[in-house]
């Protein structure tokens, strides 16, 4: 009832059946039992997070939905929580009208995260034990956060209420050092760690925060190429800790698994060996995923050299898991993103990533096969999304785009153009054209029956080549014609489609905000949120964001401040890393890994 399995693409399938598991989770996390105050609204939202994970898990094993969620639902969280302007998952709430500024990756993502880590901390049989007796407890009543870690404690006998409150409490997240590892007379080696708070600008805290944290470690060695630990010790609420492990010294992988919602970052020395052992899956896709992750992270905030980072990011060329390229793709073009206001680096970046992509798009072909599994099919569309940032003036890309829009245009039933990159072929014909594709896709738009292909124009809008059509799609956005959920796709897309287009959308936002508040104002406050969003994330330069400051101070957005300024402390940190590039060797380094 709900989707076309035959039409439907891998995200869109996925999609539905993880919303349809969270509404139904409310059930439970929101109805048998309700939150105290809006203060524990993560109750709700973390948790049917979770469940919309762990149930798809079930049902679809072949999804790898756990690691998923590390890209999707903890990146998110870590992304936003690594921000001053971020907010504890308990957050103080004087009145409910607040509340919705909240509805945010925070309660949900993180919110999620942290179940999560429950969950590997106390293992199946105690979570749901002691989820069970919480739900039994407290159903058709009330509850808070320190009745469910109470409930943990109780069936675990581990300091559930101490550990979990820091992490719920405290804003933020903590970065976990590796500082040395030496071998010891046992055999075993001595690893020492320091812990810190971790901001996405690389900035030092107004002040100390420190979290109880469950050490999940791998690493190389033993009969399998890898020891593992039985149990997870906890590393006190502390700066420093010294842990003795198994392993013969190549590497370690600290938050195996990534079970933590925090970042890592190891000795110098020892990168290259973590290099080694993705090149040859040593460590598992999950790990894979995480390690990424963290150095894309840590080399925006200065912790890495960025020519050390592209260094771990080359060595995923030979990438296997459709799970793990999904963060590749990620980090090609959050990357690309920063580096489109130098044109010598965006160049070279993009030679680089062509030299990633094209081989593996060579190997996976444009053509789905009834062999292909779910994940197979889900990353053909991503790396086929990804081409219009990086491939758009290869001729055999243009060529084959073309091929299948002209296919569909002709016969829309047609199997030429899958669901799963339809926008994807949108944007790069419509780069490659001019107004004959503009009004295709407008044509397109009035015509398709499915919302989700419709949605998929107004993306394919976004790449629309000149100053002229830019400002017709962003006209068309907000001429009446398209859903009020849906209008913000137009300049979400062309924000990130190209330089030109990020200054477009801005000049565009300020000389219409009026209309679009107008649009906006019986609405919840994220359809705002999502067209500032649309306006100013891109951008890197300090000129920017004083601008936008300049901008919103002058014209306040009361419902969507904490987005505003969460915004412009993105653009501050996005324009130091664009300086730490350009200051570091990566001109250097990219022409000599082509």
């Amino acid at each position: 009832l709900l989707i076309d399995d035959k039409s439907a693409s891998s995200r869109q399938l996925q999609r539905v059946a993880e919303v349809v598991i969270h509404e139904l989770a409310h059930q439970w996390f929101g109805n048998l039992v309700t939150m105290e105050w809006w203060d524990d609204l993560w109750l709700n939202e973390g948790f049917a997070t979770w469940m919309e994970t762990g149930v798809c898990h079930k049902l679809h094993p072949d999804w790898n939905m756990w690691e998923q969620f590390i890209t999707d639902m903890q990146g998110r969280a870590l992304s936003l929580d690594a921000l001053r302007s971020s907010h504890p998952i308990q957050v103080p709430i004087a009145k409910a009208e607040e509340v919705e500024q909240v509805f945010d990756a925070i309660s949900y993502c993180k919110g999620g995260s942290v179940v999560r880590m429950v969950h590997a901390i106390l293992g199946e049989a105690k979570f749901v034990e002691g989820l069970r007796n919480y739900m039994s407890n407290f159903s058709y009543g009330n509850a808070t956060t320190d009745d469910l870690w109470g409930a943990w404690e109780d069936v675990s006998g581990k300091p559930i209420r101490k550990l979990m409150g820091q992490w719920t409490r405290q804003m933020g997240f903590p970065l976990l050092e590796l500082k040395a590892a030496e071998p010891q007379p046992d055999g075993s080696i001595k690893l020492s760690l320091h812990q810190s708070w971790f901001l996405s600008d690389g900035s030092a805290p107004s002040s100390s925060q420190s979290w109880t944290i469950p050490l999940f470690v791998t690493a190389s060695g033993g009969a399998n190429g890898e020891e593992k630990m039985d149990e997870a010790p906890l590393m006190p609420a502390e700066a420093d800790f010294e842990l003795n492990v198994k392993g013969d010294g190549a590497w370690f992988k600290l938050n195996a698994g990534q079970h933590v919602p925090m970042r890592v970052v190891y000795p110098e020395t020892m990168v290259p060996n973590l290099a080694s052992a993705v090149r040859t899956k040593s460590i598992c896709a999950a790990d894979r995923i995480g390690l990424l992750s963290d150095y894309a992270a840590l080399a925006r905030a200065g912790r890495v050299d960025p020519a050390s980072y592209l260094e771990l990011l080359a060595a995923y060329s030979a990438e296997t898991d459709g799970t793990v390229w999904s963060m590749v793709l990620e980090q090609l073009g959050a990357l690309r993103g920063i580096l489109n206001d130098d044109e010598t680096l965006s160049e070279l970046f993009s030679r680089f990533a062509r030299s990633m992509l094209l081989p593996k798009l060579a190997e996976i072909g444009w053509s789905p096969l009834e062999t292909d599994e779910h994940l197979t099919r889900k990353l053909r569309g991503e790396l086929i999304s990804i081409l219009s940032s990086f491939c758009a003036n290869e001729p055999e890309v243009q060529a084959e785009a073309r091929r299948r829009f002209d296919a569909f245009v002709a016969d829309p039933s047609c199997s030429e153009l899958p669901s799963e990159y339809q926008q994807a072929v949108y944007k790069l014909v419509l780069a490659g054209g001019g107004e004959a594709e503009f009004e295709t896709l407008l044509r397109l738009f009035d015509t398709l029956a499915l919302n989700e292909e419709k949605k998929s124009t107004l993306m394919g809008l976004g790449a629309a080549p000149t100053p002229e059509l830019r400002t017709r799609a962003l006209e068309f956005a907000i001429s009446g014609k398209v859903k009020l959920q849906d209008f913000f796709y137009v300049s979400l897309s062309m924000h990130r489609a190209s330089a030109a287009g990020k200054a477009q959308t801005w000049e565009f936002f300020k000389q219409n905000m009026s209309r679009y508040t107008a649009m906006t104002d019986k609405a919840t406050s994220s359809i705002l949120d999502a067209i500032i969003i649309g306006a100013i994330s891109g951008f890197a330069t300090e000129a920017k964001a004083a601008e936008v400051r300049d901008f919103f101070g002058a014209n306040p957005l009361p419902r969507n401040e904490r987005t505003i300024t969460q915004q412009i402390e993105a653009i501050d940190a996005s324009a130091k890393y664009l300086q730490r590039v350009q200051a570091s060797t990566a001109k250097e380094w990219l022409p000599s890994h082509l």
